[in-house]
């Protein structure tokens, strides 16, 4: 077993909510932890049918409510995650923070991670956001960090150093699915939300510039989201219909589908953690053309793993593009060299190592 001696601890595992497809990779996470212990338990703030070893720790359906009343009990809002009585709790999204802030006590180790937007966007949109996260920083016994990016961010808002840890998101690196799947053209892609931070503005910008030079690609964008219609807006403005295809949400095995058909993955994000999409791209042995911000940097090693540029630079991006077009040795060397840190850094087996220590707290 990974873990051990933690067979007296009960941990309960929390998220507000985990999108199967968008969070794929909280699940296989769980499921690890979950068959080395038997006392770790998921805990949903609602019902998700994708996922059904997951509990609730809220009473919130009239059913639940008359189960706790036939037993003569008046149930507290989070009685299901009380009735568990853990020892640990883990929150996978800050956001969880305020409907289990009641019971935590001296005897309640709290470990809470953070991802992104939590400290990149929400503590800046008001004071009352600032102060939430101040609170979360104070009442926790350990922050973890997607990336030591994130972490130097909360250090500066206000989190004790000493508190601190970063894990990065891992993969199964023993699967062997990384074999590209033969094809005529050359294929550019992004795996992401279609929203802001992922910089969509700035990559249709650079594809505008390869079919201006002359270069002969296809570049698909798999994701959803609210910027869409203005996507739609920007590649018929640029002429780029037959150049770029918006695929939408892809479930895992479309994404691995995708990724084994392209020939480099694009990135041009303005702010970005850890990207999960990267390192994913990264394993299946893709050069990588991104930006130098937020996570980036940790998984990409610019000129060997693929190329790092400024945000907002869609000129740079495509004189990075071009590279890779010329030269599929490049594109091959660069996208070896990916996998292998991807195996070195980001293996599931030793971040559950880490996690070991984590929870004998």
């Amino acid at each position: 077993m990974i873990l051990s001696n933690l067979s007296e601890k009960k941990i309960a595992i929390i998220a507000s909510s985990i999108n199967p497809i968008k969070q794929a990779y909280l699940l296989p996470w769980y499921k690890d932890l979950s068959n080395e212990d038997k006392n770790f338990q998921l805990f949903l703030g609602s019902v998700n049918k994708a996922i059904p070893y997951a509990k609730n720790y809220k009473v919130y359906l009239k059913k639940d409510k008359l189960y706790y009343l036939l037993k003569g009990k008046i149930p507290n809002k989070i009685q299901p995650l009380i009735d568990f009585n853990p020892k640990i709790i883990h929150l996978l999204t800050s956001n969880s923070f305020q409907s289990i802030e009641d019971v935590l006590s001296n005897d309640i180790k709290l470990v809470v991670s953070f991802r992104g937007f939590d400290l990149n966007v929400f503590p800046h949109i008001s004071d009352e956001n600032l102060q939430l996260t101040l609170r979360i920083f104070e009442k926790a016994t350990i922050l973890h960090f997607i990336s030591e990016d994130l972490k130097k961010t909360a250090i500066r808002i206000g989190a004790n150093p000493n508190k601190c840890i970063v894990i990065h998101r891992s993969l199964n690196v023993s699967s062997s699915e990384t074999g590209q799947i033969l094809k005529d053209e050359l294929v550019i892609s992004t795996i992401g939300r279609l929203v802001w931070e992922k910089g969509y503005i700035y990559a249709l910008e650079a594809m505008s510039i390869l079919k201006e030079r002359n270069y002969q690609f296809k570049y698909y964008i798999a994701g959803n989201g609210a910027d869409e219609y203005l996507l739609r807006f920007h590649i018929k403005r640029l002429n780029l219909e037959s150049e770029v295809i918006l695929k939408g949400e892809l479930s895992k095995d479309g994404v691995k589908e995708l990724l084994k058909r392209s020939d480099i993955y694009f990135q041009p994000s303005l702010s970005e953690a850890l990207s999960n999409a990267i390192i994913e791209a990264s394993f299946f042995k893709l050069p990588v053309v991104s930006s130098n911000i937020g996570g980036i940097p940790e998984v990409i090693e610019n000129n060997i793993s693929g190329f790092l540029s400024s945000i907002c630079k869609p000129n740079d991006y495509a004189d990075s593009l071009i590279k890779l077009i010329e030269s599929k040795e490049l594109r091959l060397q660069m996208g070896q060299k990916g996998h292998e840190i991807i195996k070195e850094k980001f293996d599931r087996v030793k971040e559950l190592k880490k996690w070991m220590l984590i929870y004998k707290i």
